[in-house]
């Protein structure tokens, strides 16, 4: 049934808001003005804040990533390197509300600086690189860079560093992205 059908059969009664688009609730409201005289739907206002129509928002990307790991454990790494480079974009080409091109990139060596008994004291260093452009007014927050939290900035809560919102004073990440660790690493139990 359309929405004006099910509302002139008694699918909504006085007081109840109806589902759908602006137009929908629109007609109805005229088709039961003039099928039923006199039946009473209660029409909410357009909040200008928080349209319907507004909220849709098609983000498609496209991404890729390339991971070169040399590693000679992946959790507990005491040799070797790893490197990854992950890019992704969105655009007018594939559909989105949104323009833009992103670049992460990750270069992270390990090494036995020295012997503590028989335990390795490893040389854990790492750069962070991200960057990205975009051609909208703004860059969709998740895909803007923020750092802090245990596996970048240690001391910080998780993604809390990065430019903050000038009303609330929440992080809302920025365009680029530079990270830089330098760890002494070393089992305390086995």
């Amino acid at each position: 049934r359309r929405p004006h059908e099910q509302l002139a059969a008694g699918g909504a009664g006085p007081g109840l808001v109806a589902a759908g688009t602006a137009a929908d609730v629109v007609e109805a409201a005229a088709a039961l003005e003039h099928d039923h005289a006199g039946a009473r739907l209660a029409l909410e206002e357009e909040d200008p804040f928080f349209p319907f129509d507004a909220t849709r928002v098609t983000h498609p990307y496209l991404g890729g990533q390339l991971i070169w790991d040399r590693r000679d454990d992946p959790l507990l790494a005491t040799r070797g390197l790893l490197a990854t480079a992950d890019l992704s974009g969105s655009g007018d080409w594939i559909g989105s509300d949104y323009h833009y091109l992103r670049l992460y990139a990750q270069l992270a060596g390990f090494a036995e600086a020295l012997r503590l008994g028989s335990r390795p004291l490893v040389w854990a260093q790492s750069l962070r690189v991200g960057l990205a452009t975009w051609s909208d007014d703004s860059l969709l927050l998740d895909a803007r860079f923020t750092a802090g939290g245990p596996y970048s900035v240690r001391g910080y809560p998780k993604e809390s560093l990065g430019p903050l919102d000038p009303f609330l004073g929440f992080p809302t990440g920025g365009g680029a992205m530079v990270v830089i660790n330098e760890e002494l690493r070393t089992l305390m139990f086995e």
